[in-house]
């Protein structure tokens, strides 16, 4: 990825801006994650995002270990609707999953999409960070037309 700007580097990830998509990438450190590193990186990310307003996001958990489940219902229960208040609905996420993750999933629960179309936050599992960036680049040029 070109012109990659780091933004915040924390113990658990580091935060960059990708300005020809004007994407904010989070890529995660090996390692475990303790709750209040998980929750400080989402609310640092979210900052950022209104900062650049951001509606294209890549996340990188290829290195990312397990997440307590606490952590994972305060992401839907408090952050996205803090985030959706802040930034809005209208998103793309590419989550690119560690190989083993993705082989467990199968190609069930791919895609997931919340909100009404036009104005919903669309999230979309990947195998590499290739094909994550290059479905952000094509959903960027569709938003365009």
């Amino acid at each position: 990825m070109e012109n990659l700007i780091t933004l915040d580097t924390h113990k658990v990830a580091t935060i960059s801006h990708l300005p020809n998509l004007n994407a904010l990438v989070v890529v995660w450190n090996k390692g475990l994650v303790r709750s209040e590193e998980y929750r400080k990186l989402w609310t640092t990310a979210t900052q950022f995002a209104e900062e650049y307003k951001i509606q294209y996001w890549l996340n990188n958990e290829t290195n990312l270990q397990v997440i307590s489940p606490d952590d994972l219902k305060w992401a839907f229960e408090e952050w996205f609707p803090d985030s959706v208040e802040k930034l809005g609905m209208k998103r793309r996420v590419a989550l690119v999953v560690s190989k083993r993750f993705y082989t467990e999933m199968g190609t069930s629960n791919l895609i997931q999409t919340f909100g009404e179309q036009g104005e919903e936050a669309i999230f979309k599992r990947f195998k590499d960070i290739e094909e994550a960036y290059n479905w952000l680049g094509k959903t960027e040029q569709e938003d365009i037309l």
